[in-house]
């Protein structure tokens, strides 16, 4: 069974936070990266390409402002994330939107026992309401403890509101680590000035990933907007996703075989699902979907 990931509160965060081996994670970026004279492999080769740390900056910020979550903001950091764990780095994930999924991180290539959660407590609703919640400080203050210890490959941080100066007290305490740092925030933020090196305004859908430059320390993008391929990286969860709209589909609508043999041509997955509706005697939906179920390895939705 995969490992499940482990989550930790706020008041733990920097006891941890100075527990990690330094000296692999340093094999693992290398002596030029933790000098700030490279980056971590994005995993699309497109995007190394135009980066001028040949991948996401490390000691650096970098900031991708994402409307709500689920529009492959993980998608595009996958590769990264499996990299570093692959090579022994703590990955750490402060106040996402939602947990985790560790079955989801390890058909993605992360090894999920080394991912860790700082988990931020919910103000209450009436503190809420008035402002005064303390999701946001926790957060940031807890995010920050991890970068000034050093020892953490990659930290992916999720706030909604980041005043001028948390900006600046992040930037420094990343500044001549080797750490990769990601700043999820609001399109709305973009429009604000940040020290960060890296700023991408990110959209996608089922099949693409689309990067808009903001702002690059170094280079000027003549690219306005560079659009990846999502099923380049996730394949295994690409096929998941393809297997159940087909799946979805013969349960609505029924077998139409020259279209299952059209999609047998193109696609060799449903070359065995296509023998079983091919029988003289039409099928029910349901007999069919059980059948698709069964003949697809690959169809493990959580």
């Amino acid at each position: 069974m995969p490992s499940a990931v482990a989550s930790i509160s706020v008041a733990a965060a920097v006891t941890s936070a100075a527990r990690g081996d330094e000296g692999a994670l340093r094999s693992l970026v290398g002596a030029g990266v933790a000098q700030g004279q490279g980056g971590l492999s994005s995993g699309f080769a497109a995007l190394d390409a135009q980066l001028p740390w040949h991948g996401w900056p490390c000691g650096a910020m970098t900031e991708l402002f994402v409307d709500g979550c689920g529009r492959g903001e993980l998608s595009l950091l996958l590769p990264a994330l499996a990299r570093c764990s692959a090579q022994g780095g703590r990955i750490v994930v402060v106040a996402p939107p939602h947990g985790l999924y560790g079955p989801a991180l390890q058909q993605a290539g992360v090894d999920a026992a080394r991912v860790q959660q700082v988990l931020c407590a919910a103000p209450e609703a009436g503190a809420a309401r008035r402002g005064k919640g303390r999701r946001a400080p926790d957060a940031l203050w807890a995010a920050e403890q991890w970068l000034r210890g050093g020892a953490v490959a990659a930290l992916l941080l999720w706030s909604r509101q980041c005043p001028a100066d948390a900006l600046r007290r992040l930037q420094l305490a990343v500044l001549g680590q080797p750490t990769a740092f990601f700043h999820f925030r609001p399109p709305e933020c973009a429009a604000n000035p940040s020290p960060a090196w890296l700023r991408i305004a990110l959209d996608s859908d089922h099949r693409e990933l689309r990067l808009r430059w903001i702002k690059c320390r170094g280079r000027w993008l003549a690219r306005p907007l560079l659009t990846l391929d999502r099923a380049e990286v996730q394949a295994p969860v690409y096929r998941q996703w393809r297997g159940n709209a087909r799946l979805d589909h013969l349960v609505r609508h029924g077998v139409d075989h020259a279209a299952a043999a059209q999609a047998a041509m193109r696609d060799g997955e449903v070359v065995r699902a296509s023998r079983v509706v091919s029988a003289e005697r039409p099928q029910a939906p349901e007999t069919v979907a059980t059948a698709q179920l069964a003949s697809d390895d690959a169809m493990t939705e959580p």
